[in-house]
């Protein structure tokens, strides 16, 4: 049976160690992801690097883009059990579990919710501080405006792990100016969605089937190929 829990009514010492263990956990799997960039193919590679460069040779308009005065932050409310944490094990311990449902806000604001709606999902946490993340976002808004995306499966993200003192803060602004526009939740300040998905290195993305059953987690940067398989899959 599911349970219900409001992780935002924690008290502050589990705000402060979820935020060190998350970090902890994504900090040098983002570092470490670069692996997984050198194994992709030379297309990928190709679609990535085209797909950067367009996003920085825009011209100034695109970086005064008007984003909400809100915090990068906002509570979030998870519905059941979390996920075991992500490893670099060969069987996944969270595949065929159901992932528990995230209700929150995106950066206007407006609710958000991951439910078990009978429909698959792609569920991607990036930071806007990873690399890895900065590259993958162009690519993952290419691929969604050349229609790659399967019509069964719906894509959302989650904004966490924000740090004002590192770069490209605030993620708002560096979603927008990437034209990323999949509905995106900003995860708390105890980083409680990532952590309740099993907390994998960045970007990482816990793929979903239609009865919200895990079917694949990923951690670390991936070519438009692979995606695009992934994708593919996970929608049946």
């Amino acid at each position: 049976m599911t349970t219900s829990r409001v992780f935002s009514s924690r008290s502050s010492i589990f705000y402060l160690l979820s935020a060190v263990v998350a970090f902890g956990l994504v900090a040098s799997a983002c570092s470490s992801s670069t692996e997984s960039t050198d194994a992709a193919s030379d297309s990928d590679d190709t679609t990535t690097e085209s797909a950067a460069e367009a996003t920085n040779s825009e011209d100034d308009s695109t970086t005064s883009i008007e984003v909400a005065d809100l915090p990068a932050t906002a509570e979030v409310t998870i519905d059941g059990d979390a996920l075991p944490e992500m490893n670099n094990d060969s069987e996944d311990p969270a595949i065929g579990l159901v992932a528990p449902e995230i209700t929150g806000t995106d950066m206007n604001g407006d609710p958000v919710s991951i439910t078990n709606d009978g429909r698959a999902k792609a569920v991607y946490f990036v930071a806007h501080w990873c690399p890895h993340c900065q590259e993958e976002v162009p690519v993952l808004t290419e691929l969604i405006k050349t229609d790659q995306q399967p019509a069964d499966l719906d894509i959302y993200a989650v904004s966490t792990v924000v740090d004002e003192g590192k770069g490209n803060f605030p993620p708002s602004q560096w979603l927008a100016n990437a034209g990323f526009d999949a509905p995106t939740i900003r995860d708390s300040e105890g980083n409680e969605a990532l952590l309740s998905y099993g907390a994998g290195g960045f970007p990482y993305v816990v793929y979903l089937d239609a009865d919200h059953k895990v079917v694949n987690r990923t951690s670390g940067q991936l070519g438009s190929e692979e995606i695009v398989n992934l994708w593919t899959e996970t929608a049946g």
